[in-house]
């Protein structure tokens, strides 16, 4: 039970950080383009 629990936290903490990854290389590759 709590293994499994810790495999979410451990999933939705990556895809926050991914999220988050990708939004900052798109904001740097709008800013090259202007």
């Amino acid at each position: 039970m709590r293994h499994h629990v810790v495999i979410m936290m451990l999933s939705v903490t990556i895809v926050v950080r991914v999220s988050h990854f990708l939004g900052l290389t798109q904001r740097y590759k709008v800013s090259k383009f202007r």
